[in-house]
């Protein structure tokens, strides 16, 4: 379909916004319906890693009275949405943390379930290895404080969750088409054992009828099941066998004779627990670095923050090994829950981190959460503080701004960045459900945050956000098929031309005509290139031999050779540019471009990733010997005198 690094198409097709993410070690994680292809972008021909996603028994919270069935805050747990497993959310955790010294996956599915998976060390197999799942140990930290109701903590303090909810599904209703339906004649299961519960659940024992979810997914006609019983009015206990309105949420009438294990309790207490339960989205913190008061050594770790349908912010803390090993039976240590915060009162739609002030004494961690009631916050946290978390009661993270408007749209992404020479700045990016993006500014020193942008983007959803080049630059995508790049002057964005010349391939092929829409963009590790990842018109493939095997592509764009805002060193020689591919000035914004992507690496903590830079100097060299000489000499020359 397009050159090498161009584009590569996949078997399945995104269902949910900001579906691809580049990790640290490039690798690009892509979640395609029902799986998670991960691919290789050195080599895109090459063999592809695969995380296969199962249907996951529902948590044994308790059994409610038959009439509670119909009370409003049961009504989007009883109805059914998808049968089959779908990824709502993925991210990747930095360098560092596998076996392998690779990056560990953290998946979200639709029916609320998180889970780490690491690529496969010793197995010879393409699907990658399940390490923790995240779900079963917060049931299990909830089950042993009986969901907060004893005391009337904060965990509990869930009111209105069903109105709230309500009052977004007209606007966030949209992006893709119904999944397909599990087979009817799959063989039933036998009833799981959970923690000394037992589930028995017959999912013919409810007239059940689909039902559109609050998440970006599109509006879908009612399809109903004939049920072979019919639910007889009385006071029986009955299990809602569910874990949200999203994912494989799905009702069932039993009789208290397969449930006598499971507590009786009221319809909203179930609302309650489900919400606190149902996970919607994930994200990764950056590394951090502490000192350990027994060993005194330093040790490194990194938070994953996953957000719910109960408004409340999850923070697990996972160290990085000591060391790295292929022995099939060492196993890293476990994720430990440091923290529940109560950061909304509805669902959390996006979560992103920044680290504030990196490489001072006075380090913190940034994060900023977005919600479908559409208000925007940003949570301060110190490091040493959060390290010493070891109570998952405790709310490491202190509020510091919050983003009220009159929009009437829900948050769909969320971009963090602190500007390069700026020390009291930091930028915030927010797409809505309606396409419009908006730009804050939040000083550290006042606390104060000021809006210096709003317009109307893209004409749907945004399904990607991120800020690129030390936040000189913001990347956008929308369900609308458009993925657009922002200059950030001042007071205003300013749209630039995505797609640049890149001396080892053609102009970007345009998919416009075989693209449907955006489900999210990525940038790589060193900057100079994004991926965007889009869907298929199948009506416009080849439908014997296209439309079977390509629901998806993903774009591959060479961004280098943009005006990103980033002050130009004039001083790189491009009078006589020996390619005729490029102009002067595309010769002066590459390089510095890549100067700067290539200062980022004189830090000795950060990894090495710098394939897309590397890939870039090779066309270089081939088209500009010249002009790679004398970028190269520059660069080492800086970096000598600087350590002289």
């Amino acid at each position: 379909m397009a050159p090498q690094y161009q584009a590569v198409t996949l078997i399945a097709s995104p269902s949910y916004p900001n579906a691809i993410a580049w990790s640290s070690d490039n690798l690009v994680a892509v979640a395609s319906g029902h799986i998670v292809t991960i691919l290789n972008p050195a080599a895109l021909d090459g063999p592809r890693g695969v995380v296969g996603l199962r249907r996951s028994d529902p948590f044994p919270i308790g059994v409610v009275n038959r009439e509670d069935l119909f009370e409003p805050c049961l009504v989007p747990t009883c109805l059914a949405r998808d049968a089959e497993p779908c990824a709502l959310s993925i991210s990747w955790s930095p360098q560092g943390f596998a076996p392998n010294s690779g990056c560990l996956l953290a998946v979200c599915t639709v029916d609320g379930h998180v889970k780490l998976y690491r690529s496969p060390i010793w197995e010879i197999c393409d699907e990658w290895v399940q390490v923790a799942d995240l779900s079963q140990l917060l049931f299990s930290y909830y089950k042993t404080i009986n969901f907060g109701e004893d005391n009337g903590s904060h965990l509990t303090s869930l009111k209105n969750i069903n109105t709230e909810e309500t009052e977004v599904l007209g606007s966030t209703c949209e992006l893709q088409d119904p999944l397909s339906r599990r087979d009817p004649g799959q063989r039933k299961r036998k009833p799981p054992r959970v923690d000394d519960y037992i589930y028995d659940g017959n999912k013919d024992d409810l007239d059940a009828s689909n039902d559109a979810d609050f998440s970006l997914k599109p509006c879908s006609k009612s399809k109903k099941k004939s049920s072979k019983k019919t639910a007889k009015h009385g006071q029986e206990p009955v299990s809602v066998n569910g874990q949200g309105s999203t994912g494989n949420s799905k009702a069932s009438l039993s009789s208290n004779g397969g449930n006598k294990s499971l507590p009786l309790i009221t319809a909203k207490q179930y609302a309650c627990r489900d919400a606190c339960l149902s996970s919607l989205v994930v994200a990764w913190s950056p590394l951090v670095s502490s000192s350990d008061k027994i060993s005194c050594l330093l040790r490194h770790w990194c938070v994953l923050a996953v957000g719910s349908k109960s408004g409340n912010v999850y923070f697990w803390k996972l160290y990085k090994p000591e060391y790295y090993t292929i022995d099939a039976g060492v196993v890293n240590s476990d994720p430990m829950l440091i923290g529940v915060l109560q950061a909304h009162k509805s669902w959390v739609s996006a979560i992103t981190w920044e680290v504030s002030s990196e490489g001072s004494s006075t380090s913190s961690l940034l994060l900023a959460t977005g919600c479908s009631d559409r208000s925007v916050k940003i949570w301060l946290a110190n490091i040493e503080g959060l390290n010493r978390c070891t109570n998952a009661e405790e709310v490491p993270f202190a509020l510091v701004a919050e983003v009220t408007t009159d929009l009437s749209a829900p948050v769909s992404a969320i971009s963090l960045a602190v500007p390069a020479g700026s020390q009291y700045e930091v930028n915030l990016a927010i797409g809505r459900v309606s396409g419009s993006l908006e730009t804050w500014t939040w000083n550290t020193c006042s606390s104060k945050i000021e809006n210096t942008n709003a317009c109307h983007a893209h004409d749907q959803v945004v399904t990607g956000l991120s800020w690129g080049m030390d936040g000189y630059c913001l990347y956008s995508c929308s369900q609308d098929n458009s993925a657009r790049c922002w200059i950030y002057n001042g007071n205003h964005l300013e749209e630039i031309p995505v797609h640049t010349n890149f001396p080892e391939s053609k102009e970007s092929t345009d998919l416009s005509e075989v693209s449907d829409r955006c489900f999210g963009l990525t940038l790589a590790p060193g900057g100079q290139m994004i991926a965007v990842v889009r869907g298929l018109d199948l009506n416009v493939l080849d439908q014997m031999y296209q439309a079977r095997t390509q629901k998806a592509v993903v774009e591959f764009i060479w961004i280098g050779g943009q005006f990103v805002g980033i002050p130009l060193d004039r001083s790189i020689d491009v009078c006589n540019p020996q390619s005729t591919i490029l102009s002067s000035s595309n010769f002066l914004w590459w390089g510095s471009n890549i100067l700067w992507s290539l200062k980022k690496y004189e830090n000795v903590e950060k990894g090495l990733a710098l394939w897309d830079v590397v890939a870039a100097l090779q066309g270089f060299k081939k088209y500009a010997p010249s002009f790679l000489e004398t970028l190269m000499d520059m660069w080492i020359s800086a970096l000598f005198s600087a350590w002289s």
